[in-house]
């Protein structure tokens, strides 16, 4: 069998999300995996599991991908192995974790709601999967699963209906209903049933029963639905109306709660006005001088210093800081949660489902006393807002893309820090 290393160019992201579940199997059930033409067992330790992380960043960007050839994991036995020696696997319905973690964490929200008096568990969830009959959507794109299943009361003579509707795409759903790659989903279902179990879900089915009288429960987890208009990826109804469960989904490591996309000035005029009502308009003319002259890098570098440099001195002044950080938290409520309301982050992350609430953030850094610094990240800017302590609160950082026809495409990603975690997250 060929090696990862020899794909061609642009190819190697067929083989990445197979390639990685093969090597978190080997993790996880400490099974054996050809490598270099003889079996190994890849050791289960974090510096591997960031690897993986390292691995599917740059093997998924065509201008880094042979960079992900020199990435190193250790086995069991401590030999360091490259991973461009793997060998090629088959590709197949495999599927997105991100996307497959949209039907996990919804399957466990309708299984708690089923067995609304007692905590569920992965079993239970997986037991429920089962259950699932996939059929092509309407539309012709992807696939459904459209289940209604009786949830009993506290009073034996009442029996809610609890629906659960699922789309995704073919890949993802097949992928997430194939047993054999359960393996590599262990830590998303133990999130899962980790924000099930949590206070927010077990108040609703509480109240569902002990309520004595019929209610229908829907939990929609759409993901054909629209992605653009809303922020949501789960959400709960009864009776037909929106209850407080809308679930914002990220999955692993993922510090990235908004983005502004696109090389126009006009996209870092609504980026800056957007976070904090910040005013960038003067720089329009030598902007698009540098555009002009292919220097999008450096065009985008100088409106970042220039943002930082008013973060800074509205920050000096009491009056000024005070409506700084007012503003700012409406803004990242706004990239969080496009204004929808009782809308929460969840995210699934090392069998942990940690939850933001991003409505009071605004109060939260009230207090802070921040500063604003610009660093370097191979020629791209990224704005780290800190507090004194250098913990960072939150980030705006570029990612520059080639265009097929040419030139530059930007992507300004808003992220959070650790600290914006320590001030308005709770683990389930």
């Amino acid at each position: 069998m060929a090696q990862i290393r020899t794909t061609s160019p642009g190819q190697l992201t067929k083989y990445v999300a197979p390639l990685i579940g093969e090597i978190e199997i080997s993790m996880m059930n400490q099974q054996g995996i050809i490598w270099n033409g003889q079996r190994v067992v890849i050791a289960k330790t974090q510096q591997n599991q960031e690897t993986l992380k390292q691995f599917q960043k740059l093997a998924t960007n065509r201008a880094t991908e042979k960079d992900s050839y020199a990435l190193v994991l250790t086995t069991n036995s401590n030999k360091t192995i490259t991973m461009g020696s793997f060998e090629k696997p088959k590709t197949g319905a495999v599927g997105n974790r991100g996307d497959m973690a949209e039907g996990i964490i919804g399957a466990a929200i309708a299984a708690r709601f089923i067995n609304k008096n007692k905590d569920i568990t992965p079993a239970l969830l997986k037991k429920f999967l089962t259950k699932l009959t996939p059929k092509k959507a309407p539309n012709g794109k992807g696939l459904v699963c459209d289940i209604t299943m009786p949830s009993p009361n506290a009073n034996s003579n009442v029996t809610d209906d609890c629906r659960f509707y699922l789309s995704l795409a073919d890949v993802n759903m097949t992928g997430l209903l194939d047993k054999k790659n359960w393996p590599t989903l262990e830590d998303l279902f133990m999130s899962g049933v980790k924000y099930a179990n949590g206070n927010t879900v077990k108040a609703w089915s509480k109240l569902l029963y002990e309520n004595n009288q019929h209610n229908k429960i829907e939990v929609l987890s759409d993901g054909l639905g629209n992605q653009t208009g809303t922020k949501v990826d789960v959400s709960v109804m009864v009776d037909g109306q929106k209850t407080n469960i809308n679930v914002s989904l990220k999955a692993g490591d993922v510090k990235q709660f908004g983005q502004v996309g696109g090389s126009e000035f006009e996209k870092q005029v609504t980026l800056w006005d957007t976070l904090a009502k910040i005013n960038v308009k003067s720089l329009e003319t030598k902007y698009n001088r540098l555009v002009s002259e292919k220097k999008v890098p450096e065009a985008v570098y100088m409106t970042y210093e220039f943002a930082a440099k008013q973060i800074n001195a509205m920050l000096k002044a009491p009056t000024s800081k005070k409506k700084f950080l007012s503003d700012l938290g409406s803004g990242i409520e706004y990239f969080a949660t496009l204004r929808e309301e009782n809308v929460t982050l969840v995210q699934m992350n090392n069998s942990t489902a940690k939850i933001y609430n991003f409505k009071g953030v605004a109060d939260a850094i009230a207090p802070l006393d921040l500063e604003c610094i610009i660093k370097d990240s191979a020629g791209k800017p990224k704005m780290i807002l800190q507090d004194k302590k250098k913990r960072s609160l939150l980030e705006v950082r570029v990612k520059a893309e080639n265009k097929p026809n040419g030139g530059i495409y930007i992507r300004n990603y808003v992220e959070k820090g650790a600290l914006m975690g320590d001030l308005i997250a709770l683990y389930a």
